[in-house]
């Protein structure tokens, strides 16, 4: 028997042909002649040759070749079959190369896009989510960020700081300034100064920012130097006194020097959006609570009270309309130290000896 097997590709031809010649003929089965046997075997030769004929082409191997090659290669199907295994591990590997990289490249770019497109979109969202700080220039007028608030002026307001904690609201002017209704004129001289009533010469030592210092040769050293602070005025427009405020928050911008401070108590311009920080200008002290000297009570409210109310041992509601309110008041058509007003309490129209801050 002859049996032929043909595999073609672009770079192997492979035949594996098994043949058994009448040499090798296997024995007759029992009750078949040799004859019949023979032409069997003539029958399966002539049909290899007409198929090995009709595989032939232009540029194969010739018929002869062929079967001299078929005939051979009973001794080598080990080879070939190493061959086509050898052959199938490169064209694997090309496959790896050709498409399975470039797919695993792909994919790992688009992996990482989308990563970074997610991290963003939670940064805007993120972004969104936080509230908005409007920047404090952005929310001034240009007219307002341009013009410096003016620091100090003798055409203003001041707040002066007496010794024993008493603070007093004056109204000053180039030429005098006012306190509780009366009005004090400044000396001619180079160096801005007045007098008081008792004869104690006041006079300018220094100003700084918006404090101007002052020293007298009164005999007590409590009296012999204080100050007065200044209100800022805001320059937009027209001179107006700035006023105090308590910012809370996230803090404001300096119009003086333009730097950011922390919230807290500065001098303020509703109306422009003018800020001034203390490092600036100082704030004004505050108003102390002001309380009786001991001395007094013990020896000059006692006979006061005893005399007005015409009674040995007066109590309360017998003091009250002679002394505290009404016109027969202590304190009746006085101006208010705290808001300059006309009428105020008897620590404030006490004299300075009497009453002070409470301790």
């Amino acid at each position: 028997l002859t049996t032929t097997s043909t595999r073609t590709s672009s770079r192997t031809v492979s035949t594996s042909t098994s043949t058994r010649s009448t040499e090798e003929a296997l024995p007759a089965p029992p009750g078949l002649p040799m004859s019949q046997l023979e032409g069997e075997q003539h029958t399966s030769t002539t049909t290899a040759s007409v198929d090995v004929e009709i595989l032939e082409k232009p540029g194969m191997i010739p018929t002869a070749q062929w079967i001299d090659l078929g005939m051979n290669t009973a001794t080598t199907s080990s080879e070939n079959d190493s061959t086509g295994v050898s052959s199938e591990d490169d064209s694997t590997g090309l496959l790896v190369a050709v498409v399975v990289l470039p797919l695993l490249t792909a994919c790992l770019c688009a992996s990482l896009g989308i990563c970074c497109y997610r991290a963003k979109l939670r940064q805007l969202r993120g972004a969104e989510a936080e509230p908005q700080v409007p920047n404090p220039l952005a929310m001034l007028p240009p007219l307002a960020w341009s013009v410096k608030p003016l620091i100090f002026s003798w055409n203003s307001r001041m707040t002066a700081e007496w010794p024993r904690g008493k603070v007093q609201k004056l109204s000053v002017n180039e030429t005098a300034f006012e306190l509780s209704g009366r009005q004090f004129q400044y000396r001619p001289g180079q160096v801005r100064h007045f007098t008081w009533e008792d004869g104690t010469v006041q006079t300018v030592q220094s100003i700084q920012k918006n404090v101007v210092w002052w020293s007298t040769e009164h005999p007590h050293p409590a009296w012999q130097r204080f100050r007065w602070v200044c209100t800022p005025k805001c320059q937009v427009e027209n001179h107006h006194d700035m006023e105090l405020t308590d910012s809370e928050g996230d803090g404001y911008r300096c119009t003086s020097c333009s730097r950011l401070r922390a919230a807290g108590k500065h001098w303020y311009c509703p109306q422009h959006q003018v800020h001034v920080c203390p490092v600036c200008a100082e704030l004004p002290p505050e108003m102390p609570t002001l309380g009786l000297a001991a001395a007094y009570l013990v020896d000059v409210f006692p006979p006061l009270a005893r005399r007005v109310t015409r009674a040995e041992n007066p109590n309360f509601y017998d003091i009250c309309p002679k002394l505290a309110h009404g016109s027969a008041g202590m304190g009746y058509n006085r101006t208010c130290p705290r808001d300059g007003r006309p009428h105020c309490s008897i620590v404030d129209a006490l004299e300075d000896a009497c009453s002070g801050k409470v301790t």
